[in-house]
């Protein structure tokens, strides 16, 4: 009779899934040849992060039955960037013929439980959005957060749970601050094009009067009646286009000329000394036309330093790997401590010092 019952019981209870790794998917590898001259360094330690996170036991049984397949990208200037992302798969994103997963797995809607990403030699993985110009490449500074491994932890945005792991083969900040004198001349070359497109369009004045005299000549030529009766109108919408015109031309004119005179009365206000100081961002205006660069309360701003943009492609000098999982992820417990087994240490072992 007991066996009876306990059979029925398999019958009718859940089963739980048991975690454990299906099988390794091929790697994929994609942007630029990583064997040409120059970049074999890269892809070196891509292939040693690939190898070192795949000896992560927890991160590898996953939290269900999974497939695991790291996508190794490479890109940047002179070849020297690279992103190596390891996923596991849930059976949603499998496919038959072998140990594959469908070409739409890294698309959302659940079909992957979570990843380890690490970023080579990308200092745009640390930084937050973008500002500035074309002269002016600029970035939201990250806040330093706390250690984790001896290591530091940054935040981008305002989500303290959002942090990235920076390893630096210098030890320093892979960016340099931008300074208040470079932040308003970033904004001077906006008013600057503002007014020469003020100037531009303030020079067309009178255009739509031209077009209307133009209509009503040739239809003088074709219809003379036509155009006689035509013509009080067209005189009463001309005086309400001169108006229209002449009014929206105050205003805009008006508007340009504020700008510029509180900009100038803005830099002006700033010492030598203040002018080196740090820029900072933030909704807060000057004289309420003038984004402030100076608000205390603003978001530092900063820039990729020289440095690095002209660095060795062959040396491994900067590792990020983000830290972010969310709480209410019914794999987040799982996620949190596959980061936590990663060998951090063999990793950064890949910095050339």
């Amino acid at each position: 009779m007991r066996k009876i019952v306990a059979s029925l019981l398999c019958l009718f209870l859940p089963v739980t899934a048991v975690a454990e790794l299906d099988c390794i998917v091929p790697t994929r590898e994609e942007g630029y040849n990583a064997r040409q001259p120059g970049s074999e360094a890269v892809r070196r330690a891509a292939r040693s992060i690939e190898a070192i996170v795949k000896r992560n036991a927890t991160f590898m049984a996953g939290n269900e039955p999974v497939r695991v397949r790291t996508s190794i990208s490479y890109y940047g200037d002179s070849a020297a960037a690279a992103s190596v992302i390891t996923t596991a798969y849930n059976k949603k994103a499998w496919v038959g013929g072998g140990c594959q997963v469908s070409q739409f797995a890294d698309r959302g809607g659940g079909l992957a439980d979570g990843q380890i990403a690490v970023y080579i030699n990308d200092p745009d993985a640390m930084l937050g959005g973008r500002v500035g110009d074309s002269e002016l490449p600029a970035r939201l500074a990250p806040r330093r957060a706390a250690d984790l491994a001896g290591f530091p932890l940054y935040v981008r945005g305002d989500n303290a749970a959002d942090a990235l792991m920076m390893m630096s083969s210098s030890g320093e900040q892979p960016w340099t601050p931008v300074t208040i004198a470079e932040a308003l001349d970033w904004r001077e070359r906006e008013i600057v094009k503002r007014e020469a497109d003020w100037q531009q369009q303030s020079a067309s004045r009178g255009r739509g009067e031209a077009q209307l005299r133009a209509a009503y000549e040739n239809m003088i030529k074709m219809d003379p009646a036509s155009a006689d009766k035509m013509r009080a109108k067209m005189e009463r919408d001309l005086a309400k286009l001169r108006a229209d015109e002449a009014r929206a031309y105050d205003q805009s004119n008006d508007a340009v000329a504020r700008t510029r005179e509180a900009f100038d009365k803005y830099r002006a206000s700033f010492s030598a000394s203040q002018l080196r100081e740090q820029a900072t961002i933030s909704g807060a205006a000057y004289m309420g036309v003038i984004q402030r660069v100076d608000d205390p309360k603003g978001r530092p701003i900063v820039q990729v330093g020289s440095s690095n943009a002209k660095a060795d492609p062959q040396r491994i000098r900067l590792l990020v790997i983000p830290q972010h999982s969310v709480a209410t992820d019914e794999d987040h417990e799982w996620q949190v401590a596959s980061r936590q087994a990663l060998d951090y240490a063999a990793i950064a072992a890949l910095l050339h010092r």
